[in-house]
């Protein structure tokens, strides 16, 4: 489904790859040009301090709701900006992807904590860490500020640790998509990273079992 298939009144978020859930703005779309060189939305402009919210395209995604059905689907944004439609200022957007329905559960963080070691790029030294959180397509880390990590966001960077009930070492690889001060203690780095071997059966079960093991807590079972 291309971003120009949407109708009127669906929902839209705004988003970057690799921020937190509260870097979200919400708008929704007002109009779509459908005709041939140019396919856009046109959306209610963010207005914030009574200033028009600019965003850059690059890592800008667009998450689109579809009021009827509830699907969701995910655009990486190429053009963006501000546009007058019947007189009045609104935030239009273009994207050349064609998506299917994506599927939330996918990005669903889960709080994991087991000790083990990150290498960013590919014969360089390796630092320990501690994970974070973990979900389907990711997952992240701490790292000790004074051990100098030297990784950067673009790096390909691989992970080991092993698991704390069952001893079981796990290793996964892919890019840093950021590094920031962790929340917890500002003596870390929080370093996380998209996951390339994601769908492999090995990582989809350990996140499974874990985020059962959740709900079996939440539900008093355990």
């Amino acid at each position: 489904m291309k971003i120009h298939d949407h109708i009127a009144d669906s929902n839209v978020r705004l988003l970057y790859i690799g921020k937190e859930q509260n870097d979200m703005f919400t708008t929704e779309i007002v109009n779509v040009a459908n005709e041939p060189d140019s396919y856009h939305i046109v959306c209610k402009p963010i207005i914030i301090n009574e200033q028009y919210v600019v965003f850059p395209t690059q890592g800008l995604v667009a998450e689109i709701t579809n009021p009827e059905t509830r699907r969701v689907y995910r655009y990486r944004i190429n053009l963006c900006g501000h546009i007058k439609y019947k007189g009045e200022t609104y935030f239009a957007m273009r994207s050349y992807d064609d998506v299917k329905e994506f599927n939330r559960r996918s990005q669903f963080r889960i709080g994991f904590t087991a000790y083990g070691e990150i290498q960013p790029r590919a014969n360089t030294k390796v630092w320990e860490c501690s994970t974070h959180d973990i979900s389907f397509s990711g997952i992240s880390v701490h790292v000790r500020k004074e051990s100098g990590f030297s990784g950067v966001v673009g790096d390909y960077a691989s992970i080991s640790f092993t698991h704390p009930r069952n001893g079981k070492l796990y290793k996964v690889s892919g890019t840093i998509v950021r590094i920031d001060e962790s929340p917890i203690n500002d003596k870390f780095y929080i370093i996380g990273v998209r996951i390339d071997n994601c769908n492999s059966n090995v990582w989809t079960g350990l996140v499974a079992t874990e985020q059962r093991l959740i709900i079996r807590k939440q539900k008093g079972l355990i």
